[in-house]
């Protein structure tokens, strides 16, 4: 692939310009993007260029990285612009491939994906689905970009709106449990730095863990828990609050909300 646009530059647009900058500096990479200062920032960042009016029709691969409810004005736009050598991919959250087929009736194909933030480091994962009928070269030029951002999975889209829930939105989960463990360690007379410096290396490590070990969660929990211990005490409380629920609750909220959304 020689050439990619990107049409949005926010938080996931732009770790994956970063993750194709950094693999494929060679490949040409444009961005549109409304807002001045936010464009002008990644163009001098990553030395993408800022895309014009032609842009649109003379590249390989165009990444619809904007909000769901922007989305279908940028449809109306890039529609008369493209051709069916083209491909176009959207990231964005619960926008399904009819909608999207419909809207950018001239592309080659469209291709529906859902990133998440980790590609800002090349330890992203991403969940991709195409309409049957789709030619190979444009579900390779869509592989092109996100192996540069880490892992990818080709699923049916009838997932799509589960994994958004789990993955897409994963990140932000751990994030708040580490926010949390760091403001709790530190209510326990830890240092603010040491605080974080021991939740980054804990979290970090236990994923590292999972990946290398050939045992489950489940049992890998086991094996720190010793009965009448530390951990047997912490995980009491958090089995006495209902734990496993509220993760039920809260990744069917988020899925809730990108079927919404499409």
């Amino acid at each position: 692939m020689d050439s990619v646009l990107f049409v949005g530059g926010g938080s996931m647009g732009s770790a994956l310009i970063k993750a194709i900058r950094q693999s494929h500096p060679a490949t040409l990479v444009y961005l549109a993007e409304k807002d001045v200062a936010k464009r002008d920032s990644i163009v001098s960042e990553f030395g993408v260029k800022p895309a014009d009016a032609d842009t649109a029709t003379k590249v390989d691969l165009i990444v619809l990285a904007v909000k769901p409810q922007d989305l279908v004005n940028v449809m109306e736009n890039l529609n008369p612009k493209i051709t069916s050598n083209q491909t176009v991919m959207s990231i964005a959250a619960g926008i399904k491939l009819e909608k999207l087929k419909n809207g950018l009736g001239n592309a080659g194909a469209v291709i529906r994906c859902m990133p998440n933030t980790p590609a800002l480091i090349g330890r992203g994962y991403s969940t991709i689905s195409v309409l049957p009928d789709t030619d190979e070269i444009h579900l390779e030029r869509a592989k092109y970009l996100l192996q540069c951002a880490g892992n990818y999975q080709l699923i049916d889209e009838s997932l799509q709106d589960s994994f958004t829930a789990v993955h897409g939105s994963g990140p932000a989960y751990v994030f708040l449990l580490a926010e949390h463990l760091i403001a709790a360690a530190i209510n326990l007379g830890v240092e603010p730095d040491l605080a974080k410096e021991a939740v980054f290396e804990t979290i970090s490590g236990a994923a590292e863990l999972m990946r290398s070990s050939n045992q489950d969660p489940f049992k890998l929990r086991e094996m720190v828990t010793s009965p009448g211990g530390t951990t047997a005490a912490a995980l009491a409380v958090f089995a006495e609050g209902d734990f496993a629920a509220l993760v039920d609750r809260a990744l069917a909220a988020a899925k809730a909300r990108a079927l919404e959304l499409g």
